[in-house]
């Protein structure tokens, strides 16, 4: 499809507002009790920043490659649309209206939370604020049992 499609940031609901989008690196941790944990860390830090792997993840993932911020982005082809989302994910980097993407949450918070309460917002039942607040309750209800 190249040349047939493109990527574009979302425009704020108001104007003069600041872009956001749901944004997730890879998501990966290490048990406490892993037998080999400090094997695993040396990996993801090295997925995080040596370039041949970050250009490996952009190039299969076609995504950003995380890692410290300080860090080049790996080359991409000018106009593809993998050039295209990684530059959009800097202008909402910048803008700091990133978060995470929602389905990382537990299965239950997914499901009890997020889901009914963007249902509602959708909806016109429900605000930014409310949903947050709401989420955030479920949450804890979770954390709680």
């Amino acid at each position: 499809m190249p040349g047939n499609i493109g990527f574009f940031l979302m425009p704020p609901a108001e104007a003069g507002g600041s872009p956001a989008a749901m944004s997730a690196p890879l998501t990966y941790g290490i048990a406490a009790t892993a037998k080999h944990a400090d094997c695993a860390a040396f990996f993801f830090n090295w997925v995080a920043s040596n370039d041949e792997a970050r250009q490996i993840n952009v190039n299969i993932g076609g995504s950003n490659p995380g890692g410290p911020s300080g860090l080049t982005m790996p080359a991409v082809a000018e106009g593809s649309v993998t050039n295209e989302t990684l530059a959009a994910g800097v202008v909402v980097g910048e803008a700091g209206t990133s978060m995470d993407f929602i389905a990382n949450a537990t299965s239950a918070i997914f499901a009890q939370g997020w889901t009914p309460e963007l249902q509602k917002m959708v909806g016109g039942r429900q605000d930014a604020a409310g949903l947050l607040k709401a989420v955030q309750e479920e949450y804890e209800r979770e954390l709680s049992e």
